[in-house]
């Protein structure tokens, strides 16, 4: 079920993700539907009226951008607010739902001042309030007249005797340095929000009543599945073609899947790409929090998390019999998956190469623009790789060994043609040829265009990144005959209204740039065999 949550707080969206993740639920940001702002959110210091202000202009903002989806889609907001006991009285709380502007001219020492001022009674309220919009369609099967309903949970505490030194919280930002988290100490705990390990901050979290009452909601009226059962097995059918690669880094996965996927059109899935997603969405598009370090937590405190998107993936697609995945950095991974699609050991391997002919590669690919190309980085990432559990991969039982020290890719890929030496599908085109062949059409959608321009593209350097501008640009010299052009907005939107797993990102003067990944690699041929099916008249 998607849950719509309207919201420009990148904290509060991945602690509501984080709360949400064991239910068949997909916390989905707004600008999925529709790009700007989500509601006017007024400065009014009494919590109903804010609330019931907020809610009404996140209806009306809903009504007029979704228009089709309005009557079916969910969608809800939250709100946070605080009351310090010794700054609050019957008819006002302080701060209240004015919490995030009055921490930006707050600091510990003006406000231990003003507690000690006035008896020095520390205890505070820490609240939540979530609204659910319950769309037309859904309210006549139920039976309710209202458009929304609200949840609201809280926690009680303190506020800290002490201001303590708080780092920034990488896989888990609503536990930051920056909110009233880093000063407030929950009834039990004798340590601020912000640094309790995330057992103890479940449990005292203020947001997750709120949120298990909307979940119960949506049960009880059968609107929602109950929690994830047990796996369900994909058993191969005949002639089923699943790979797994593994090996570190630059050993050759992603030249397997590449070629994989050009010369036999076996769907090429990294799972790297899905760990490029929950890392921008976490961390934000501009970060400057390393990507190795963010994926050896993530994966150390949630093991499956990228192995359960792949498989949705998979499944979403309908790939369940054709497709390589490459990038998985733990045995727990692979077992998760395996358990999924039935893949037997003589399809999982492990590819080895020699730690010099890998810092070879790694420099000389250059993939990531920002990255200090140095023995000592690339020492430093084989550590957190090595961490991470992916040298235990080659022991696994039945694991089928490619050794990849070869000086050109021709003695490679005859290792690989090996492998899947009975497949009588073989693309003897070339890819740029194949794109060229539709040059002339007339209509596609703005998806289409940028996956196939950056293919075209991808084709000559993989590593180039473009900006929204280049690509509206190079979009309209492949495609001349298209019938709207493209611009640099329409690209801009696009890229705004949501994280793709399809590209990586980076920044370049101080701008975002975007280019092809392997998934979207993937699925832009996904694209040009349906387009080439579709002109021969194959569904």
């Amino acid at each position: 079920m998607k849950l719509y949550f309207i919201t420009s707080n990148r904290a509060k969206l991945a602690n509501a993700k984080h709360i949400c993740k064991d239910y068949d639920i997909a916390i989905v940001p707004h600008k999925k539907l529709f790009y700007g702002y989500g509601y006017q959110e007024p400065r009014i210091q009494f919590r109903e009226q804010l609330l019931e202000s907020s809610i009404e202009s996140a209806i009306r903002r809903w009504e007029k951008y979704v228009h089709g989806r309005a009557n079916d889609s969910f969608f809800f907001i939250e709100d946070t607010s605080v009351r310090i006991a010794a700054l609050s009285n019957e008819n006002e709380e302080v701060p209240g739902v004015d919490v995030k502007y009055w921490m930006e001219d707050m600091t510990f020492d003006k406000l231990d001042a003003l507690l000690k001022e006035r008896g020095n009674d520390r205890s505070a309220r820490v609240m939540s309030h979530v609204i659910l919009y319950i769309p037309p369609q859904v309210r006549k099967q139920i039976g309710k007249d209202n458009e929304y309903i609200r949840f609201t949970s809280h926690t009680d505490g303190i506020i800290s005797e002490k201001e303590h030194e708080i780092q920034t919280n990488i896989l888990y930002p609503w536990l930051d340095n920056k909110t009233f988290n880093k000063w407030f100490v929950p009834n039990g705990e004798s340590m601020p929000m912000s640094l309790l390990d995330i057992a103890s901050a479940d449990r005292c979290d203020f947001r997750r009543g709120a949120f298990e009452q909307m979940i119960h909601f949506l049960q009880d009226y059968k609107l929602l599945k109950p929690k994830r059962g047990d796996i369900n097995i994909i058993s191969p059918k005949l002639f089923s073609k699943r790979l797994l690669f593994c090996g570190e880094t630059c050993a050759g996965k992603s030249t397997a899947g590449r070629y994989l996927l050009e010369k036999y059109g076996l769907y090429h899935i990294e799972a790297s790409d899905f760990m490029g997603v929950i890392y921008h969405e976490t961390c934000g598009k501009d970060t400057t929090i390393n990507k190795h370090d963010f994926a050896s937590r993530l994966l150390k405190a949630e093991p499956t998390v990228i192995a359960e998107q792949v498989v949705q993936y998979i499944m979403s697609k309908g790939l369940e019999d054709s497709f390589v995945v490459t990038g998985f950095r733990n045995n727990e991974e692979i077992d998760y998956f395996v358990k999924n699609f039935a893949i037997l050991d003589e399809y999982s391997f492990y590819i080895e190469s020699s730690e010099g002919v890998r810092f070879d590669r790694w420099v000389r690919r250059r993939r990531d623009p920002h990255a200090v190309y140095s023995r000592e980085e690339f020492a430093r990432i084989n550590d957190v790789q090595s961490g991470m559990g992916v040298c235990e991969i080659k022991n696994r039982k039945g694991i089928q060994i490619i050794k990849n020290d070869f000086k050109n890719h021709k003695s490679y890929y005859d290792a690989l043609d090996n492998v899947v030496s009975d497949i009588d599908t073989i693309y003897e085109e070339k890819v740029a040829d194949r794109i060229k062949h539709f040059q002339n059409t007339k209509q596609l959608s703005l998806e289409k265009c940028i996956l196939l321009t950056l293919a075209f593209e991808y084709l000559t350097d993989e590593n180039i990144y473009f900006t929204t501008a280049q690509i509206a640009k190079k979009i309209n010299a492949l495609f001349p005959s298209i019938e709207r052009k493209k611009n640099k907005n329409n690209v801009s939107r696009y890229f705004n209204m949501s994280l793709y797993p399809y590209y990586e990102l980076s920044t370049r003067e101080e701008k975002i740039v975007y280019k092809l990944s392997p998934l979207g690699y993937s699925e832009a041929l996904l694209m040009l065999k349906h387009l080439e099916n579709k002109k021969i008249g194959i569904k």
